[in-house]
């Protein structure tokens, strides 16, 4: 499709404007983030088709369903199927003080449409009053949305997408905010017999191979780094499971899907 058939069809779809239907994800964030989702894997899917296309892999297809994984890779010369999920990861988590004086900074720095005292003003702040002006914020500052995202950038300095960048290093610049995936299903398990809510929503050992991790939600990049299971972390309260809370790790993700496959045929 041409641009404009392509906005057509947007319309189609939706009866907005590209314009009108952004503003509808931006003043919507759970919506956004279900989008977010849907987008995160529309660019797995390229990335895959072009490991398809130089022959790195020889098949892929996508899941079937809620219950199944996000992509099944084949790889050369093998008849198994490699799992992978795809998962955005967490919005920079703004719960101590100190970050949230540094937002509201950033947002009167980037003169966003907001009502805000100067960098001055806000840097005198007691904690009280800190919170309040941060409570004040429109749901569109306040939750997941752009301006989160373009703080989390700005925090680490990130210039661009990893590219052929160094991913350990790229992915030391985040310091101690570190990178969180939360690793739990977005539905129950339909195993039979399985009564413990709270063990429904975790991942089974041997159930996920690999784990694509989308980081436009700290970069405003859509790159994504790659970890296989030999380095997830087992919930402590469940041996037969993931742990939900999983982190990106310097030393042990890269975004370089290749090498991870390849460390996954050594099984």
């Amino acid at each position: 499709m041409n641009r404009n058939k392509n906005i057509d069809y947007l319309h189609r779809l939706t009866g907005l404007t590209p314009n009108e239907l952004a503003e509808v994800l931006q003043n919507n964030p759970r919506a956004y983030m279900s989008v977010k989702g849907a987008v995160a894997e529309k660019h797995l899917d390229k990335t895959l088709s072009a490991l398809k296309a130089d022959q790195t892999i020889s098949d892929y297809r996508k899941g079937r369903g809620d219950f199944e994984k996000d992509f099944y890779v084949r790889l050369t010369g093998k008849k198994e199927e490699v799992s992978i999920e795809c998962k955005n990861v967490r919005v920079l988590d703004l719960g101590s003080l100190s970050l949230k004086r540094e937002y509201l900074k950033f947002l009167k720095r980037n003169q966003y449409d907001l009502d805000l005292p100067d960098e001055t003003h806000i840097e005198s702040l007691n904690n009280s009053e800190l919170r309040d002006l941060y409570k004040s914020l429109p749901q569109e500052y306040s939750d997941s949305g752009v301006p989160r995202f373009s703080f989390s950038r700005n925090l680490a300095k990130v210039a661009g997408p990893i590219g052929k960048n160094d991913p350990k290093k790229y992915l030391q610049q985040f310091g101690d905010h570190r990178i969180l995936i939360d690793f739990k299903r977005t539905r129950n398990s339909r195993d039979v017999g399985e009564t413990d809510n709270r063990a429904k929503r975790l991942y089974k050992i041997g159930e996920i191979d690999i784990v694509a991790a989308c980081l436009f939600s700290r970069t405003l990049e859509w790159d994504f780094v790659y970890c296989g299971a030999r380095c997830f972390v087992k919930h402590h309260d469940y041996n037969d499971r993931f742990s939900d809370a999983m982190h990106v790790a310097p030393d042990t993700w890269t975004n370089d899907l290749r090498t991870v496959l390849r460390d996954h045929k050594i099984d």
